[in-house]
């Protein structure tokens, strides 16, 4: 069995369930997926997704599954142009939870363009022949009549562990959004077993900055980065931070990272991401170029490089690599209110129609329509990013998103003067009460409520 992004989840877990009832597959395939380990990926939710809203309810249940361990073989078939998360480990997490053998693999494309019709053409012939691989090694485990046993043994074995089982509960109660939980069962893990995964270190150190507990957080932060292979994602993290107001720390932060300068496509996008994120403008230009040049098809590189120039007034160069992405992924969201942003910064005439297409395409990401009333309103479109604003108070007690999108409000002195008078203090505390009573098992949540 096989399965892409979400469809990898799917069948890792098929895999699992099959085992279970005596069942070994032959050959278990991830297509250009993670495991699903960091804690930036769990999210809080309200409530479960309408069932009816396939793409919404598939979000929901990957945001509440916590993947166990699997005593087979696994192969993994990963994007060429791939995310940054691949810096720190070149199995994203696969072989933390893998008790047999990850074979990696790199296939033509980025994440999308990987199940087109011609990459596919391309990679077939390595899939048809791990196929065969696997199948010869599965039918030779077949004839030993103990197979089956001592992979639940060994899986057994593993799962006794109490550092696993530290670990497997740290995840599950970070994904129910119980923080003190999280923080104990992460501790004792490394109390266990002091050297860890770097994932473990991140998680830890994004609760206890949640928890506010800085120091703690800082120095974990800094054990992941030691654990990490390439570690720019580690002071990404840190230098993104917002509690990380100290001028000196920051500085060092950025001048670190710059050491990992090697000549490949995705370091040089991380880092030029990294520099455009914290206005290093000299340094995100030389960077984006460079791996544009490197990797000409990378369309987040492009996408990268088309955002340095839209901040730097540069509108039509970047309005002219926007409309080439378009032509790449008409589908993709982000690509369309780039668009629009330079539409509405340009002034062209059909910045309502294409306003009206991407809120279509995205009726339940209220998040980036919060976003987009942001900027509409800083642009002086006040009319209609109050209306837009106003659409989005009322889907909000219905969403599956609700509790997060409602810590974007409580920040609402942070909006553009039209909307923060749009947004007024009793609007605010009457969304306040009404989702009061889904918060009180996520105490991280409930301290932010009560203190604003």
């Amino acid at each position: 069995m096989i399965g892409h992004s979400f469809g990898a989840q799917l069948a890792f877990e098929i895999a699992q369930q099959l085992l279970s009832r005596g069942y070994e597959p032959a050959f278990v395939g991830l297509i250009d997926d993670e495991a699903d380990l960091h804690k930036r990926r769990f999210g809080i939710k309200s409530r479960p997704a309408d069932p009816q809203n396939i793409n919404a309810y598939c979000k929901y249940l990957l945001h509440s599954y916590v993947p166990q361990a699997f005593p087979g073989d696994l192969t993994l078939l990963q994007a060429e142009i791939h995310n940054t998360d691949i810096l720190a480990d070149p199995y994203t997490g696969w072989k933390d939870i893998c008790l047999g053998n990850v074979t990696r693999l790199t296939i033509p494309g980025n994440h999308i363009s990987v199940m087109g019709e011609s990459a596919i053409a391309q990679w077939a012939e390595t899939l048809t022949q791990q196929l065969n691989q696997s199948r010869q090694l599965w039918e030779l485990n077949q004839k030993d009549p103990n197979r089956l046993t001592q992979l639940q043994t060994n899986l057994e074995t593993y799962q006794q562990q109490k550092e696993i089982i530290a670990l497997t509960e740290a995840r599950r109660a970070a994904k129910t959004g119980n923080l003190s939980e999280e923080i104990s069962y992460y501790e004792n893990a490394l109390s266990l077993k002091s050297t860890q995964s770097y994932w473990v270190y991140r998680n830890l150190s994004h609760a206890y900055w949640q928890k506010g507990m800085k120091e703690k957080a800082l120095e974990t932060l800094n054990q992941s980065i030691a654990q990490e292979q390439i570690p720019i994602v580690g002071y990404e993290i840190m230098a993104n931070n917002r509690d990380l107001k100290r001028e000196k720390a920051y500085e060092k932060t950025l001048a670190e990272v710059i050491q990992y300068d090697e000549d490949i496509a995705i370091v040089q996008k991380a880092l030029g991401k990294l520099m455009l994120q914290h206005n290093q403008l000299q340094l995100a230009e030389k960077y984006l170029h460079r791996v544009v040049f490197l990797a000409p098809d990378d369309l987040e590189a492009n996408f990268l490089l088309s955002k340095f120039l839209k901040q730097q007034g540069e509108y039509a160069p970047a309005l002219t690599i926007t409309r080439q992405l378009m032509n790449h992924q008409p589908n993709n969201v982000s690509i369309w209110f780039q668009y629009l942003q330079l539409l509405v910064l340009t002034q062209e005439s059909n910045i309502e129609q294409v306003l009206n297409q991407w809120l279509k395409m995205t009726p339940d990401n209220l998040k980036a329509h919060l976003n987009c009333a942001k900027f509409l309103a800083k642009q002086e479109y006040t009319v209609t990013s109050s209306q837009l604003l106003d659409k989005i108070i009322q889907q909000l007690p219905t969403h599956s998103d609700g509790l997060s999108i409602l810590q974007e409000f409580l920040r609402f002195r942070q909006l553009p003067k039209p909307l923060s008078k749009f947004l007024s203090r009793p609007k605010i505390a009457k969304i306040i009460l009404h989702f009061f009573k889904f918060v009180s098992s996520h105490d991280y949540v409930r301290s932010k409520m009560l203190k604003s």
